[in-house]
Parts: structure tokens; C-alpha cells; sequence
């Protein structure tokens, strides 16, 4: 697996891309990443685009390791606006994973594209926050 952290995106504040077959030590290798970096903060608007990741190739043991990573995760990932553009493939599985922490408001879309009204949409009036 691949992956690329970009910062100052339009409408994101940060966009956090995978590609290739999903692995579990380089999903987790992104957060950390992601998250320690100085510019990450409560509020902003996140893309995780999965849409050329393959997570099929997680089995069932893999998938409940990496939601319980999320759930560890939970204090330095923070309340953000996290939509999650999944490829078909993928969509089951990112289900069954959780896309994101409780604390965040979290949506998952079929491509990067349609998740841009929804990023843009302000906090105030969005009964989730």
C-alpha cells in the first residue's frame, strides 16, 4: 500500500489517499503520520480517499484490528469532518471497519467528488456537530 498526506486542499483542509491492497501497519503508519503533524487540529475538514485502495484482502480478524486501532486513536484523531470516498469494492469493508471515530462527524461517499458539498457545508447549521 501507498500513500500521500496533502494539506491545504480545496474544500479539505487535508486529504489522506491510500492505494493499492490494504495493509494494516501502513493504514496505521498514515493516521500516526497525519495526526503528529503540527497542522492537524479539532475542526477541520478531512478526505480519506480509498478509492484505488483495496481492502478487500483484509480478512474478518484484520478488520477488528484496525476498528480497535481507530477506537485507540480516538484522543489524537479528534473531532474533524472526515468524509471517506471508498472504492465499490472496498465499501463493505470500510462498514464493517467504521470509518471514523465517534467523535467525529463522519460520511462515506462513492467518489472524492461527491463528498465536496458535504465537506463545504458549514458546522454551524449541520445538526451532526
Amino acid at each position: 500500500m501507498d500513500y500521500t498526506i496533502t494539506c491545504g486542499g480545496d474544500p479539505e483542509d487535508v486529504c489522506l489517499t491510500a492505494r493499492g491492497a490494504a495493509s494494516l501497519v501502513d493504514l496505521d503508519a498514515m493516521f500516526e503520520e497525519a495526526v503528529s503533524d503540527r497542522r492537524w487540529v479539532e475542526g477541520m475538514k478531512v478526505l480519506l480517499d480509498y478509492t484505488r485502495l483495496d481492502m478487500t484482502t483484509l480478512s474478518t480478524d484484520q478488520m477488528r484490528a484496525r476498528a480497535g486501532r481507530l477506537v485507540e486513536m480516538l484522543e489524537a484523531i479528534g473531532r474533524q469532518r472526515i468524509a471517506v470516498a471508498t472504492s465499490p469494492a472496498s465499501r463493505r469493508t470500510i462498514r464493517m471497519i467504521g470509518t471514523a471515530p465517534a467523535s467525529s462527524h463522519t460520511r462515506a461517499f462513492d467518489r472524492a467528488l461527491a463528498s465536496t458539498g458535504w465537506r463545504t457545508h458549514e458546522r454551524a447549521n449541520d445538526p451532526g456537530w
